[in-house]
Protein backbone atom coordinates (compact mmCIF):
# COMPACT_ATOMS: atom_id res chain seq x y z
CA UNK A 1 0.00 0.00 0.00
CA UNK A 2 1.21 3.60 -1.08
CA UNK A 3 0.28 6.74 0.14
CA UNK A 4 0.74 9.58 -1.37
CA UNK A 5 -0.01 13.12 -1.13
CA UNK A 6 -2.08 15.48 -3.39
CA UNK A 7 0.00 18.19 -5.01
CA UNK A 8 -3.09 20.79 -4.99
CA UNK A 9 -4.85 21.00 -2.95
CA UNK A 10 -2.96 21.38 0.20
CA UNK A 11 -5.01 18.53 1.74
CA UNK A 12 -5.71 15.07 0.82
CA UNK A 13 -3.43 12.12 -0.49
CA UNK A 14 -3.81 8.96 -2.80
CA UNK A 15 -3.86 5.20 -2.01
CA UNK A 16 -2.51 3.08 -4.46
CA UNK A 17 -1.43 -0.70 -4.10
CA UNK A 18 -4.47 -1.64 -2.28
CA UNK A 19 -7.83 -4.14 -2.21
CA UNK A 20 -10.54 -2.51 -0.03
CA UNK A 21 -12.09 -6.34 0.30
CA UNK A 22 -9.49 -7.58 2.40
CA UNK A 23 -8.92 -4.97 5.15
CA UNK A 24 -6.72 -5.98 8.34
CA UNK A 25 -6.36 -4.74 11.76
CA UNK A 26 -2.61 -3.43 10.56
CA UNK A 27 -3.86 -1.86 7.10
CA UNK A 28 -7.04 -0.04 9.01
CA UNK A 29 -5.19 1.54 11.71
CA UNK A 30 -2.43 3.00 9.45
CA UNK A 31 -5.15 4.42 6.67
CA UNK A 32 -7.51 5.65 10.24
CA UNK A 33 -4.26 7.31 10.29
CA UNK A 34 -3.40 9.01 7.05
CA UNK A 35 -7.23 10.25 7.29
CA UNK A 36 -6.68 12.02 10.69
CA UNK A 37 -3.47 13.64 9.14
CA UNK A 38 -4.49 14.32 5.52
CA UNK A 39 -8.40 14.76 5.83
CA UNK A 40 -9.34 12.85 2.67
CA UNK A 41 -8.02 9.58 0.79
CA UNK A 42 -8.67 8.41 -2.44
CA UNK A 43 -8.32 4.78 -3.12
CA UNK A 44 -8.19 3.63 -6.93
CA UNK A 45 -9.51 1.09 -8.39
CA UNK A 46 -12.19 -0.29 -6.45
CA UNK A 47 -14.66 -1.99 -9.02
CA UNK A 48 -14.99 -5.09 -7.51
CA UNK A 49 -16.36 -4.34 -4.11
CA UNK A 50 -19.48 -5.86 -3.19
CA UNK A 51 -21.79 -3.22 -1.13
CA UNK A 52 -20.72 -6.00 1.56
CA UNK A 53 -17.04 -5.46 1.22
CA UNK A 54 -17.53 -1.78 0.92
CA UNK A 55 -19.25 -1.71 4.18
CA UNK A 56 -16.78 -4.19 5.88
CA UNK A 57 -14.31 -1.68 4.76
CA UNK A 58 -15.74 1.20 6.09
CA UNK A 59 -16.30 -0.51 9.39
CA UNK A 60 -12.50 -1.48 9.99
CA UNK A 61 -11.69 2.48 9.79
CA UNK A 62 -15.05 3.51 12.06
CA UNK A 63 -14.86 0.30 14.35
CA UNK A 64 -17.00 2.56 17.37
CA UNK A 65 -20.01 3.85 15.45
CA UNK A 66 -23.15 2.98 16.60
CA UNK A 67 -25.84 4.08 13.35
CA UNK A 68 -26.25 4.43 9.71
CA UNK A 69 -26.40 7.40 8.66
CA UNK A 70 -27.98 7.57 5.44
CA UNK A 71 -30.86 5.50 6.48
CA UNK A 72 -33.91 5.74 5.03
CA UNK A 73 -36.10 3.95 7.85
CA UNK A 74 -34.85 5.44 10.70
CA UNK A 75 -32.50 8.60 10.01
CA UNK A 76 -34.87 11.44 10.40
CA UNK A 77 -33.61 13.76 7.71
CA UNK A 78 -33.55 10.81 5.43
CA UNK A 79 -37.13 9.46 6.84
CA UNK A 80 -38.66 13.28 5.73
CA UNK A 81 -37.22 13.80 2.67
CA UNK A 82 -38.41 10.08 1.36
CA UNK A 83 -41.90 11.63 3.21
CA UNK A 84 -41.44 14.71 0.77
CA UNK A 85 -41.41 12.27 -2.28
CA UNK A 86 -37.88 11.36 -2.25
CA UNK A 87 -37.35 14.37 -5.11
CA UNK A 88 -33.23 12.97 -4.67
CA UNK A 89 -33.83 9.63 -6.37
CA UNK A 90 -31.61 7.61 -3.49
CA UNK A 91 -32.27 4.41 -2.60
CA UNK A 92 -30.85 2.20 -0.03
CA UNK A 93 -29.37 -1.23 -1.40
CA UNK A 94 -32.41 -3.79 -0.27
CA UNK A 95 -29.22 -6.65 0.92
CA UNK A 96 -27.07 -3.75 2.38
CA UNK A 97 -28.98 -1.26 3.72
CA UNK A 98 -25.01 0.55 4.45
CA UNK A 99 -24.91 1.90 1.31
CA UNK A 100 -27.29 4.67 -0.45
CA UNK A 101 -26.88 4.86 -4.13
CA UNK A 102 -27.18 8.11 -6.13
CA UNK A 103 -27.19 9.22 -9.40
CA UNK A 104 -29.14 9.55 -12.69
CA UNK A 105 -30.62 7.49 -14.36
CA UNK A 106 -32.29 3.69 -14.18
CA UNK A 107 -30.09 1.05 -12.36
CA UNK A 108 -30.22 -2.59 -12.21
CA UNK A 109 -27.84 -2.89 -9.00
CA UNK A 110 -27.44 -5.45 -7.10
CA UNK A 111 -31.45 -6.16 -6.57
CA UNK A 112 -31.96 -2.42 -6.46
CA UNK A 113 -34.01 -1.66 -9.83
CA UNK A 114 -34.87 1.71 -9.50
CA UNK A 115 -34.62 5.37 -11.67
CA UNK A 116 -32.41 7.67 -9.66
CA UNK A 117 -31.80 11.18 -9.54
CA UNK A 118 -35.90 11.84 -9.24
CA UNK A 119 -36.70 15.51 -10.76
CA UNK A 120 -33.23 16.82 -10.30
CA UNK A 121 -31.57 17.96 -13.19
CA UNK A 122 -28.71 16.10 -14.71
CA UNK A 123 -25.09 15.75 -14.05
CA UNK A 124 -22.75 18.16 -15.27
CA UNK A 125 -25.35 21.13 -15.80
CA UNK A 126 -23.69 24.79 -15.90
CA UNK A 127 -25.86 26.05 -12.52
CA UNK A 128 -25.80 22.48 -10.75
CA UNK A 129 -24.32 21.15 -8.35
CA UNK A 130 -21.15 18.88 -8.72
CA UNK A 131 -22.97 15.47 -7.82
CA UNK A 132 -26.81 15.37 -8.72
CA UNK A 133 -27.64 19.07 -10.58
CA UNK A 134 -30.34 21.39 -10.20
CA UNK A 135 -29.03 23.86 -7.14
CA UNK A 136 -25.92 25.57 -6.08
CA UNK A 137 -23.12 24.82 -4.50
CA UNK A 138 -23.90 23.39 -0.76
CA UNK A 139 -21.46 23.13 1.84
CA UNK A 140 -21.57 20.83 4.75
CA UNK A 141 -20.89 18.25 6.78
CA UNK A 142 -22.56 14.81 7.02
CA UNK A 143 -24.50 14.32 9.47
CA UNK A 144 -28.49 15.37 10.75
CA UNK A 145 -27.13 17.73 13.20
CA UNK A 146 -30.73 16.40 15.25
CA UNK A 147 -31.02 13.63 17.27
CA UNK A 148 -27.75 11.91 16.77
CA UNK A 149 -23.95 12.85 15.94
CA UNK A 150 -22.59 13.85 12.94
CA UNK A 151 -20.11 10.99 11.65
CA UNK A 152 -16.64 10.54 11.84
CA UNK A 153 -15.87 9.96 8.65
CA UNK A 154 -18.18 10.11 4.75
CA UNK A 155 -17.26 7.22 2.79
CA UNK A 156 -18.17 7.03 -0.93
CA UNK A 157 -17.79 5.18 -4.40
CA UNK A 158 -18.22 5.57 -7.93
CA UNK A 159 -19.67 3.12 -10.18
CA UNK A 160 -20.28 4.65 -13.12
CA UNK A 161 -19.17 7.96 -13.81
CA UNK A 162 -20.80 10.27 -16.42
CA UNK A 163 -19.59 11.18 -20.04
CA UNK A 164 -20.36 14.59 -20.32
CA UNK A 165 -17.89 17.39 -20.71
CA UNK A 166 -17.02 19.61 -17.72
CA UNK A 167 -17.51 23.13 -16.88
CA UNK A 168 -16.67 26.43 -14.81
CA UNK A 169 -18.89 26.63 -12.17
CA UNK A 170 -18.80 30.48 -10.55
CA UNK A 171 -20.03 31.20 -7.32
CA UNK A 172 -18.66 34.81 -6.24
CA UNK A 173 -19.91 37.50 -7.86
CA UNK A 174 -17.65 40.20 -6.04
CA UNK A 175 -14.35 37.74 -6.46
CA UNK A 176 -15.78 36.33 -9.75
CA UNK A 177 -14.32 32.97 -8.04
CA UNK A 178 -14.99 30.28 -10.04
CA UNK A 179 -13.89 26.40 -10.06
CA UNK A 180 -13.71 23.96 -12.99
CA UNK A 181 -16.20 20.49 -12.65
CA UNK A 182 -15.61 17.61 -14.50
CA UNK A 183 -19.41 16.32 -14.89
CA UNK A 184 -20.53 14.55 -11.81
CA UNK A 185 -17.63 15.72 -9.85
CA UNK A 186 -17.23 16.34 -6.39
CA UNK A 187 -15.72 19.60 -4.24
CA UNK A 188 -14.04 19.12 -0.93
CA UNK A 189 -13.11 21.99 1.37
CA UNK A 190 -10.89 21.57 4.42
CA UNK A 191 -12.08 23.25 7.54
CA UNK A 192 -8.12 22.47 9.02
CA UNK A 193 -7.36 25.26 6.24
CA UNK A 194 -9.96 27.35 7.38
CA UNK A 195 -9.13 27.97 11.17
CA UNK A 196 -4.96 27.88 9.77
CA UNK A 197 -5.86 31.14 7.28
CA UNK A 198 -7.87 33.00 10.21
CA UNK A 199 -5.87 35.75 12.20
CA UNK A 200 -5.30 34.82 15.72
CA UNK A 201 -8.03 36.93 17.30
CA UNK A 202 -10.48 35.47 15.04
CA UNK A 203 -9.10 31.91 16.03
CA UNK A 204 -9.47 32.66 19.95
CA UNK A 205 -12.84 33.76 19.06
CA UNK A 206 -13.58 30.61 17.18
CA UNK A 207 -12.34 28.34 19.97
CA UNK A 208 -14.74 30.00 22.59
CA UNK A 209 -18.01 29.86 20.43
CA UNK A 210 -20.68 26.30 20.29
CA UNK A 211 -22.87 26.08 17.55
CA UNK A 212 -26.81 25.89 17.89
CA UNK A 213 -28.12 23.53 15.36
CA UNK A 214 -31.88 24.04 14.44
CA UNK A 215 -34.73 21.70 15.70
CA UNK A 216 -35.62 19.37 12.83
CA UNK A 217 -33.55 21.49 10.45
CA UNK A 218 -33.76 19.54 7.07
CA UNK A 219 -37.87 20.20 8.04
CA UNK A 220 -37.15 24.36 8.57
CA UNK A 221 -34.50 24.57 5.66
CA UNK A 222 -36.22 22.40 3.46
CA UNK A 223 -37.56 24.91 0.69
CA UNK A 224 -34.77 27.43 1.27
CA UNK A 225 -31.88 27.77 -1.16
CA UNK A 226 -28.35 28.47 -0.75
CA UNK A 227 -26.20 31.69 -0.80
CA UNK A 228 -24.33 31.49 -4.53
CA UNK A 229 -20.93 30.34 -2.63
CA UNK A 230 -22.77 27.43 -0.79
CA UNK A 231 -21.84 28.81 2.68
CA UNK A 232 -25.03 30.04 4.14
CA UNK A 233 -28.76 29.37 3.75
CA UNK A 234 -30.35 31.99 1.31
CA UNK A 235 -33.24 33.91 3.25
CA UNK A 236 -33.97 37.08 1.47
CA UNK A 237 -36.86 37.99 3.50
CA UNK A 238 -34.81 37.88 6.76
CA UNK A 239 -32.19 39.71 5.72
CA UNK A 240 -33.59 42.30 4.12
CA UNK A 241 -35.18 42.67 7.65
CA UNK A 242 -31.26 42.56 8.88
CA UNK A 243 -30.74 44.87 6.80
CA UNK A 244 -33.12 47.43 8.34
CA UNK A 245 -31.61 46.23 12.28
CA UNK A 246 -34.25 43.61 13.03
CA UNK A 247 -32.63 40.42 13.61
CA UNK A 248 -34.22 37.44 14.62
CA UNK A 249 -32.83 36.64 18.03
CA UNK A 250 -30.22 33.71 18.95
CA UNK A 251 -31.10 31.58 21.78
CA UNK A 252 -31.07 28.11 23.03
CA UNK A 253 -33.34 25.47 21.25
CA UNK A 254 -35.77 24.58 23.51
CA UNK A 255 -35.80 20.73 22.26
CA UNK A 256 -34.25 17.81 24.07
CA UNK A 257 -32.77 16.33 20.58
CA UNK A 258 -31.26 19.40 19.29
CA UNK A 259 -27.67 19.51 19.10
CA UNK A 260 -25.02 21.94 20.35
CA UNK A 261 -21.35 21.07 19.23
CA UNK A 262 -18.14 23.63 19.54
CA UNK A 263 -17.54 25.38 16.13
CA UNK A 264 -14.01 24.55 16.27
CA UNK A 265 -13.48 20.60 16.48
CA UNK A 266 -10.22 19.30 17.40
CA UNK A 267 -8.38 16.05 15.65
CA UNK A 268 -7.29 13.69 18.61
CA UNK A 269 -4.40 12.32 16.56
CA UNK A 270 -2.85 15.77 15.11
CA UNK A 271 -4.45 18.25 17.85
CA UNK A 272 -5.08 20.62 15.03
CA UNK A 273 -8.10 22.75 14.88
CA UNK A 274 -10.69 22.65 12.74
CA UNK A 275 -13.64 25.43 11.86
CA UNK A 276 -16.34 22.46 11.16
CA UNK A 277 -20.14 23.96 10.91
CA UNK A 278 -22.92 23.12 9.04
CA UNK A 279 -24.44 26.20 7.32
CA UNK A 280 -27.94 24.58 6.47
CA UNK A 281 -28.47 23.14 9.61
CA UNK A 282 -27.13 26.40 11.87
CA UNK A 283 -29.49 28.52 13.82
CA UNK A 284 -27.29 30.55 16.09
CA UNK A 285 -23.79 30.92 17.65
CA UNK A 286 -22.88 31.83 21.12
CA UNK A 287 -19.68 33.24 22.03
CA UNK A 288 -18.44 33.02 25.38
CA UNK A 289 -16.33 36.39 26.72
CA UNK A 290 -14.97 37.55 29.92
CA UNK A 291 -17.90 39.50 30.12
CA UNK A 292 -20.03 36.47 29.92
CA UNK A 293 -21.56 34.71 27.18
CA UNK A 294 -23.84 35.82 24.73
CA UNK A 295 -25.83 34.95 21.58
CA UNK A 296 -25.35 36.29 17.88
CA UNK A 297 -28.46 36.67 16.01
CA UNK A 298 -29.92 34.32 13.60
CA UNK A 299 -28.65 36.20 10.45
CA UNK A 300 -25.52 37.79 11.90
CA UNK A 301 -24.67 34.26 12.78
CA UNK A 302 -24.97 32.65 9.10
CA UNK A 303 -22.98 35.81 7.75
CA UNK A 304 -19.87 35.48 10.58
CA UNK A 305 -19.33 31.83 10.16
CA UNK A 306 -19.82 32.94 6.41
CA UNK A 307 -16.97 35.35 6.73
CA UNK A 308 -14.80 33.01 8.53
CA UNK A 309 -15.06 30.16 6.47
CA UNK A 310 -14.90 31.91 3.29
CA UNK A 311 -11.36 31.85 2.47
CA UNK A 312 -11.19 28.31 2.66
CA UNK A 313 -12.93 27.72 -0.54
CA UNK A 314 -10.72 29.93 -2.59
CA UNK A 315 -10.48 28.06 -5.79
CA UNK A 316 -6.72 26.97 -5.59
CA UNK A 317 -7.87 25.43 -1.92
CA UNK A 318 -10.79 23.18 -3.43
CA UNK A 319 -10.00 19.67 -4.33
CA UNK A 320 -12.40 19.06 -7.18
CA UNK A 321 -12.88 15.52 -7.47
CA UNK A 322 -13.34 13.98 -10.59
CA UNK A 323 -15.21 10.74 -10.01
CA UNK A 324 -13.49 7.43 -12.18
CA UNK A 325 -15.19 4.02 -11.82
CA UNK A 326 -13.86 1.86 -8.72
CA UNK A 327 -12.80 5.09 -7.01
CA UNK A 328 -13.41 5.18 -3.20
CA UNK A 329 -12.73 8.65 -1.57
CA UNK A 330 -13.01 8.57 2.71
CA UNK A 331 -13.36 11.83 4.39
CA UNK A 332 -12.68 12.74 8.01
CA UNK A 333 -16.00 14.69 9.06
CA UNK A 334 -15.96 14.76 12.83
CA UNK A 335 -12.92 12.59 14.70
CA UNK A 336 -13.14 12.31 18.50
CA UNK A 337 -13.42 15.46 20.26
CA UNK A 338 -12.34 14.00 23.73
CA UNK A 339 -15.65 15.36 25.40
CA UNK A 340 -16.86 11.76 26.75
CA UNK A 341 -13.42 10.73 28.05
CA UNK A 342 -13.35 13.97 30.06
CA UNK A 343 -16.58 13.40 31.53
CA UNK A 344 -15.71 9.49 32.13
CA UNK A 345 -12.58 10.66 33.75
CA UNK A 346 -14.34 13.09 36.10
CA UNK A 347 -16.85 10.23 37.12
CA UNK A 348 -13.72 7.85 38.03
CA UNK A 349 -12.22 10.23 40.14
CA UNK A 350 -15.96 10.72 42.23
CA UNK A 351 -16.55 6.97 42.02
CA UNK A 352 -13.55 5.55 43.04
CA UNK A 353 -10.62 8.40 44.02
CA UNK A 354 -13.68 10.34 46.27
CA UNK A 355 -16.35 7.06 46.70
CA UNK A 356 -19.38 8.94 45.77
CA UNK A 357 -22.44 7.43 44.16
CA UNK A 358 -21.82 8.37 40.47
CA UNK A 359 -24.15 7.50 36.94
CA UNK A 360 -22.84 8.53 33.41
CA UNK A 361 -25.73 9.20 31.04
CA UNK A 362 -24.40 9.13 27.38
CA UNK A 363 -27.24 10.00 24.52
CA UNK A 364 -24.23 9.16 21.94
CA UNK A 365 -22.26 5.79 23.85
CA UNK A 366 -23.81 2.59 25.04
CA UNK A 367 -22.82 1.15 28.29
CA UNK A 368 -20.53 -1.68 27.16
CA UNK A 369 -18.48 0.90 25.45
CA UNK A 370 -17.71 3.40 28.23
CA UNK A 371 -16.74 0.63 29.90
CA UNK A 372 -14.65 -0.41 27.55
CA UNK A 373 -13.11 3.23 27.77
CA UNK A 374 -13.15 2.56 31.93
CA UNK A 375 -10.87 -0.31 31.65
CA UNK A 376 -8.48 1.76 29.63
CA UNK A 377 -8.07 4.58 31.67
CA UNK A 378 -7.64 2.52 35.06
CA UNK A 379 -5.19 0.07 33.65
CA UNK A 380 -2.93 2.28 31.96
CA UNK A 381 -3.91 0.52 28.52
CA UNK A 382 -3.64 1.67 25.24
CA UNK A 383 -7.05 1.17 23.58
CA UNK A 384 -5.50 0.29 19.96
CA UNK A 385 -3.88 -2.54 21.83
CA UNK A 386 -7.20 -3.60 23.32
CA UNK A 387 -9.39 -3.21 20.30
CA UNK A 388 -6.76 -5.22 17.90
CA UNK A 389 -5.67 -7.76 20.39
CA UNK A 390 -1.97 -7.06 20.32
CA UNK A 391 -0.55 -6.36 23.77
CA UNK A 392 2.35 -7.27 25.62
CA UNK A 393 1.29 -9.65 28.80
CA UNK A 394 1.88 -6.84 31.53
CA UNK A 395 -1.18 -5.78 29.71
CA UNK A 396 -3.22 -8.60 31.00
CA UNK A 397 -2.72 -7.58 34.94
CA UNK A 398 -3.90 -4.40 34.41
CA UNK A 399 -6.99 -4.97 32.44
CA UNK A 400 -7.47 -7.47 35.48
CA UNK A 401 -6.77 -4.59 38.26
CA UNK A 402 -9.35 -2.12 36.26
CA UNK A 403 -11.90 -4.36 36.06
CA UNK A 404 -11.71 -5.21 39.87
CA UNK A 405 -12.42 -1.92 40.90
CA UNK A 406 -14.85 -0.45 38.92
CA UNK A 407 -17.59 -0.55 41.36
CA UNK A 408 -20.73 -0.99 39.77
CA UNK A 409 -23.13 -1.39 42.10
CA UNK A 410 -25.18 -4.79 41.42
CA UNK A 411 -25.18 -7.68 39.30
CA UNK A 412 -26.72 -6.80 36.74
CA UNK A 413 -25.04 -3.40 36.44
CA UNK A 414 -22.40 -5.33 35.68
CA UNK A 415 -22.90 -6.47 32.29
CA UNK A 416 -21.65 -3.52 30.68
CA UNK A 417 -17.86 -3.89 32.13
CA UNK A 418 -18.55 -8.25 31.32
CA UNK A 419 -19.18 -7.44 27.65
CA UNK A 420 -16.10 -4.55 27.62
CA UNK A 421 -13.90 -7.14 29.11
CA UNK A 422 -15.19 -10.25 26.88
CA UNK A 423 -14.38 -7.90 23.73
CA UNK A 424 -11.23 -7.66 24.91
CA UNK A 425 -10.52 -11.32 25.55
CA UNK A 426 -12.26 -12.14 22.50
CA UNK A 427 -9.68 -9.82 19.92
CA UNK A 428 -6.87 -11.17 22.00
CA UNK A 429 -8.32 -14.63 21.68
CA UNK A 430 -8.52 -13.88 17.56
CA UNK A 431 -5.15 -13.01 17.47
CA UNK A 432 -3.19 -15.94 19.38
CA UNK A 433 -3.59 -19.41 19.51
CA UNK A 434 -2.72 -19.58 23.46
CA UNK A 435 -5.78 -19.54 25.82
CA UNK A 436 -5.92 -16.87 28.83
CA UNK A 437 -8.48 -16.70 31.61
CA UNK A 438 -9.46 -12.90 32.96
CA UNK A 439 -11.18 -12.59 36.54
CA UNK A 440 -14.18 -10.97 36.35
CA UNK A 441 -16.22 -9.72 39.31
CA UNK A 442 -19.54 -11.86 38.15
CA UNK A 443 -20.78 -14.98 40.01
CA UNK A 444 -20.54 -18.46 38.42
CA UNK A 445 -24.19 -19.00 37.42
CA UNK A 446 -24.75 -15.38 35.94
CA UNK A 447 -26.07 -15.88 32.07
CA UNK A 448 -25.37 -12.69 29.56
CA UNK A 449 -26.28 -13.77 26.23
CA UNK A 450 -25.43 -10.81 24.40
CA UNK A 451 -23.99 -12.35 20.63
CA UNK A 452 -25.76 -10.28 18.59
CA UNK A 453 -25.12 -7.94 16.02
CA UNK A 454 -21.53 -8.97 14.52
CA UNK A 455 -20.67 -6.63 11.85
CA UNK A 456 -17.63 -7.71 10.79
CA UNK A 457 -18.52 -11.13 9.10
CA UNK A 458 -20.08 -14.40 10.08
CA UNK A 459 -16.63 -16.23 9.27
CA UNK A 460 -14.68 -14.15 11.01
CA UNK A 461 -17.42 -14.53 14.54
CA UNK A 462 -17.82 -18.31 14.74
CA UNK A 463 -14.13 -18.72 15.88
CA UNK A 464 -14.16 -16.35 18.39
CA UNK A 465 -17.59 -17.83 19.54
CA UNK A 466 -16.51 -21.29 19.98
CA UNK A 467 -13.36 -20.47 21.30
CA UNK A 468 -14.14 -18.21 24.18
CA UNK A 469 -17.57 -20.20 24.85
CA UNK A 470 -16.53 -21.86 28.08
CA UNK A 471 -13.00 -22.39 27.33
CA UNK A 472 -11.19 -19.10 28.42
CA UNK A 473 -13.83 -17.89 30.59
CA UNK A 474 -14.99 -20.61 33.26
CA UNK A 475 -16.71 -18.02 35.09
CA UNK A 476 -19.28 -17.90 32.26
CA UNK A 477 -19.90 -21.01 30.64
CA UNK A 478 -23.18 -19.66 29.64
CA UNK A 479 -22.21 -16.43 27.90
CA UNK A 480 -22.73 -16.44 24.04
CA UNK A 481 -19.96 -14.72 22.58
CA UNK A 482 -19.19 -12.62 19.59
CA UNK A 483 -17.29 -9.50 18.66
CA UNK A 484 -19.85 -6.73 18.98
CA UNK A 485 -18.67 -3.98 16.18
CA UNK A 486 -22.18 -2.20 14.99
CA UNK A 487 -20.45 0.65 13.22
CA UNK A 488 -21.86 3.80 11.61
CA UNK A 489 -22.44 3.83 7.80
CA UNK A 490 -22.12 7.22 5.51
Amino acid sequence: MLIQSLNEPPFGATITDFDCAIPNNDTADEIRLALHHHQLLVIRNQQHLTPQQEVAFYRSIDINGLTIWRDQTNNPWEVFKVAQGNKAGTYQIPEEPGVLVLGKGEIDHYGLKVTLGGDRGAYGKDQGSQVLGGGALQWHIDGTFYEYAPCHYTQMRCIEAPTGSGHWLSYDKETEDKLWCEAGSTAFASGRLAFDMLPPDSQQLCLQTRVHYASRPFETTYELGNSSNGLRISEPEAERRYSLGEDIPGATIDDPLAQIYPLIWTCPVTKQHALMPHPRCMHTIEQSTEAGNYFLGVIESRLQVEAWMRPAIAPELVYVHAWQPGDLVIVAGRPSMGKTTFAVNMAENAAIGARVPTAIFSMEMPSEQLAFRMISSLGRVDQTHLRTGKFPDEDWSRINTAVTVIPFGSRNSRKPLVRAACRVACVASWKKSSARTMLLPCSRNNDLSFGTRCTRTADSASPVSSRMRGAMLPSMRNCTLTSSLVCSWS
